[in-house]
């Protein structure tokens, strides 16, 4: 664990007796265990939910991925986009334009 073997560990321990005092290495040692109780339930959950995730239906997500696989991005331009629609528009305005003067010819 941490790349460090028994003796190593003992070490530690002892150093940090030394360093933090009898009151506090209690202290700590009683964080460390909070924290390992923690960290274990966490783990436990993460185990709950990835079984979980592997249990779930994936057909939508696959008829998804079809549906997106034949979208072309080149489409998906916002310039292209925008020019396509300007120029729909200015070809609607034509054709009424020219109806309307049309109209008015016919009027005269």
């Amino acid at each position: 664990m941490f790349g460090i073997n028994g003796t190593e560990f003992i070490i530690v321990l002892i150093v940090g007796v030394i360093v933090l005092g009898p009151s506090r290495a209690a202290q700590a040692m009683v964080w460390l265990q909070q924290g390992i109780v923690k960290m274990r339930g966490w783990s436990a959950q993460m185990r709950e939910y990835t079984a979980e995730l592997r249990t779930m239906d994936t057909s939508g997500v696959k008829d998804l991925n079809s549906t997106l696989g034949d979208l072309n991005p080149s489409q998906l331009d916002p310039r292209t986009m925008i020019r396509e629609a300007v120029a729909e528009e200015m070809q609607l305005w034509l054709n009424e334009s020219k109806a309307n003067q049309l109209n008015n010819k016919k009027q005269s």
